[in-house]
């Protein structure tokens, strides 16, 4: 314990060092960020009582005994985020040199990848945007710049210390340039439990720089949870650390360095284990694809189709089914076809896998096509056969 805490120690001191370096004060701007409201009131009106703290949230993280819990995260968390990212683009071991827009030019990056990894005007359609832990709103921000187009943003935040001062933030104006026209609002809640928001309501959800902070059977069900409230045809996109850079690789082949980041990150060996990939198809999500972002960072970008999501878990959304109906109307050539539910491997999905779904009718595999990935996806679903290549039909479930 005493190690841990040396450890934490010294990377606190090397942060504000950093900080100095790039001419900031850290004490000076933490006293005026303390300073700035009335944090017990803001605490309390931040904290859900329906909410519940898991146990791996109350770890130690980022050199705080109390991990998000405190309020030396939250009130630091700007701070760090600059400090932290300084170097992010230096690819070359021995680089010490320190860039004061590390942090604004790695979450730009994340969101040039991620339009990079959308089908051709995509990006008009991302009305409704949900930021999984949100933090004190700095991805939050940046994801109101990327997608001008946007009209509401959610963020997603288990720490009501955090959540208190993304709140305080947004009512004082800071990045009103990038809110400026929006509705926004920042929710106390688990990203893998976002019972606010119903099935198939939203359009993109971001994840910027969450898994590492994840154990791995959470960060499956943070998926699932994503692809639940996803509409069919929105998408899922994280950015994180990529374990196969060459800069992560020298980090974790030296134990005195590793050691010392794993104090700041408790489950970042359970992190680079996930096979990401994987665990989205089981979500119901299709396609994933990934993109290099910064010489430490992936982004990872999937869509949910109707028939990926019902694959995996058996269920269909009345949000679909009503677009269906009212687009292509009754189909005359369906037939009846009855759907056993399928098995799968997570658990959490058992309960509802085990109500066997409904008697369905569903139009024929020559009405209705879905493309994914090719670069020209037909947006927002299914398009008439003509309209894409006919080796991509597939069979479309629709009740009526």
């Amino acid at each position: 314990a005493d190690w841990d805490e040396a450890l934490r120690e010294k990377a606190k001191q090397s942060i504000k060092a950093r900080l100095a370096e790039l001419g900031r004060d850290w004490d000076a701007e933490l006293q005026a960020t303390r300073e700035a409201a009335d944090w017990d009131e803001a605490l309390r009106e931040a904290t859900d009582p329906d909410v519940a703290l898991p146990e791996y949230y109350t770890a130690s993280f980022h050199s705080y005994p109390l991990g998000n819990l405190e309020w030396d995260a939250a009130h630091e968390a700007p701070l760090a985020a600059v400090a932290v990212h300084a170097p992010v683009f230096n690819g070359e071991a021995g680089d010490k040199r320190l860039d004061a827009q590390g942090d604004a030019r790695l979450r730009a990056s994340y969101h040039e990848a991620l339009a990079a990894l959308l089908p051709e005007g995509a990006d008009g359609d991302l009305k409704r945007v949900v930021d999984l832990g949100s933090s004190v709103g700095l991805s939050t921000a940046a994801l109101a710049r990327a997608f001008p187009l946007c009209k509401e943003l959610i963020g997603a935040e288990l720490s009501p210390y955090m959540l208190a001062v993304a709140r305080q933030r947004l009512q004082a104006g800071v990045d009103s340039d990038a809110f400026a026209g929006r509705a926004v609002t920042y929710a106390h809640a688990a990203a893998e439990d976002l019972r606010q928001l119903e099935d198939g309501s939203v359009d993109l959800v971001s994840a910027c720089l969450l898994f590492h902070e994840l154990p791995a059977d959470v960060a499956a069900r943070v998926i699932q949870e994503a692809a639940r409230v996803l509409r069919p045809g929105g998408f899922f996109a994280m950015m994180d650390m990529d374990p196969s850079t060459p800069a992560f690789r020298r980090i974790a082949e030296n134990p005195f360095a590793y050691t010392a980041f794993k104090s700041t990150e408790p489950y970042l060996d359970q992190y680079a284990c996930v096979k990401f990939a994987e665990v989205i198809e089981r979500a119901g999500l299709a396609s994933p694809q990934q993109r290099s972002n910064s010489p430490r960072h992936r982004t990872i970008v999937a869509m949910k189709t109707e028939q990926q999501y019902e694959k995996v878990t058996g269920c269909t959304s009345a949000r679909t089914k009503t677009a269906l109906r009212l687009r292509w109307g009754r189909p005359n050539n369906h037939h009846v076809e009855e759907k056993q539910p399928q098995a799968h491997p997570d658990a959490a999905l058992g309960e509802a896998l085990a109500v066997p779904s409904a008697k369905r009718p569903v139009l024929g595999a020559a009405d209705l096509v879905v493309r994914w990935p090719p670069a020209r996806l037909a947006r927002r679903g299914p398009r008439p056969l003509d309209a894409v290549d006919e080796r991509l039909r597939v069979r479309y479930p629709q009740l009526l």
